[in-house]
């Protein structure tokens, strides 16, 4: 989930970037309640430019920090939606009130947070990019190999699997479970009944 309950956007990597810094970005946030936005653990450390810190470990390696906070618990292991600080207006450089997200992959890149799959936001991107496509019959899918492509026969010729039987077998794929927030979100789409098997 995205650690703001409103997203409103002041700068951008590009930005950071032509200034001189690492790829990051800047929210409106004006102390309001920061949340944990997946399982892990979350650190606290004090910077001059920054302020007030928190680095958050994701359980997949990721570290999201979080800069200029007013107030913080203290660190630990977290829960998806825990509250964990209230942003502010610490640090040397700061222009006002927000917050500052900056994130690194487990080998150190940075990520733009504007790209970041928050509450798996990618696979859900995925998943409806996958029906549209078979919906056009396109042979191009590729979803971690859930698929084999024969290349004899058309769009639903993925196996004998139409785009009914496909979500299926994706949605009970280990992978996907890691994603049930997303299984949610499509259970509630209008058309969920018309992606189950006839």
């Amino acid at each position: 989930m995205f650690p703001l309950r409103e997203r409103k956007l002041i700068r951008g990597c590009k930005a950071h970037k032509n200034a001189g810094l690492g790829c990051g970005a800047d929210y409106e946030a004006d102390y309001v309640e920061l949340y944990a936005p997946f399982d892990g653990r979350d650190d606290i450390w004090e910077g001059k430019q920054g302020g007030n810190w928190i680095s958050f470990l994701r359980n997949n390696g990721d570290v999201i920090q979080f800069a200029h906070l007013d107030k913080y618990k203290a660190g630990g292991m977290v829960k998806e939606g825990d509250l964990i600080a209230i942003t502010g207006n610490t640090g040397e450089i700061t222009t006002g009130p927000h917050l500052h997200i900056q994130i690194k992959d487990k080998f150190g890149n940075r990520l733009d947070p504007e790209d970041y799959d928050w509450d798996g936001e990618e696979i859900w991107k995925a998943i409806v990019n996958m029906l549209d496509i078979v919906d056009k019959r396109f042979l191009n899918l590729g979803y971690r190999g859930i698929l084999r492509r024969d290349p004899d026969k058309d769009a639903e010729g993925y196996l004998g699997m139409n785009k009914y039987e496909f979500m299926e077998i994706l949605i009970k794929s280990e992978e996907f479970k890691i994603y049930n927030p997303i299984f949610e979100k499509i259970k509630k789409l209008e058309n969920w009944a018309r992606l189950k098997l006839k």
